[in-house]
């Protein structure tokens, strides 16, 4: 029984370690989507209000 338990043990915190990364990761994902964005829609932003002042 003892034994039975020392081998599961590891199983069930390699399997904690693997959804804290998974989970970590996500958010790190989410967080560049989020920055990349961001940038897109500066940069949008930017070429628009020069086309408009190129403009006459």
């Amino acid at each position: 029984m003892d034994l039975d338990r020392e081998k599961i043990k590891p199983r069930i915190s390699r399997l904690r370690f693997y959804t804290l990364v998974v989970e970590v990761s996500s958010y790190v994902w989410i967080t560049i989507f989020m920055l990349f964005n961001c940038m897109l829609l500066c940069i949008y932003n930017a070429i628009n209000q020069c086309i408009s002042k190129q403009k006459p």
